[in-house]
């Protein structure tokens, strides 16, 4: 059976779900979740991708990424596999690390964006890990509410100036 081919997104930007094969708890250490995000940072610096929203799981992470379709599949491709063989390596195991490919799944709006961003920050939440947001330290969180760290990031910014609109929007109609 092929492969479903990739919806190319008209804004660039994908939610990305990656989960441990058979749903396995890969991200357990605290090494594994620092791996993880260094290997994402190398495909951001590289200009592959940028990161708008991050939350890493026990067994599965949340992204959103803006990029190319082709630079996406590349930069995934290159975590996919780097991730792998380092955590082969260190639990003396072999073949699949994360359960099929990963999933992309198209952003085309500017709300949905904002929705999806949402739903990967309240991700531990959900799973009942933290009761705060701010309290789960794996997730881009953190890093839109302390204004020091979302310098660094464009994506962030652009994120952070939307709500703003939209808040600044839904002021103007409350009064």
């Amino acid at each position: 059976m092929s492969r479903t081919a990739r919806q190319a997104s008209s804004t660039g930007y994908y939610h990305i779900i990656m989960r441990g094969d058979n749903r396995n708890w890969i991200f357990q250490k605290r090494q594994y979740k620092l791996d993880f995000m260094e290997m994402l940072e190398e495909q951001e610096n590289e200009s592959t991708i940028e990161m708008a929203a991050w939350c890493i799981m026990d067994n599965h992470v949340h992204l959103v990424l803006k990029a190319e379709l082709d630079q996406l599949s590349l930069a995934m491709k290159k975590i996919n596999v780097k991730f792998a063989m380092r955590y082969n390596l260190n639990e003396k195991m072999i073949g699949h690390v994360f359960q099929d490919r990963f999933k992309s799944q198209a952003i085309e709006t500017d709300q949905y964006l904002l929705q999806v961003i949402r739903y990967v920050h309240n991700n531990p939440i959900k799973a009942r890990i933290t009761e705060k947001l701010g309290a789960y330290k794996w997730s881009s969180y953190s890093q839109y509410i302390n204004k020091d760290a979302v310098g660094k990031s464009q994506q962030f910014k652009f994120v952070l100036d939307f709500f703003a609109i939209v808040l600044m929007s839904l002021n103007h109609y409350i009064w």
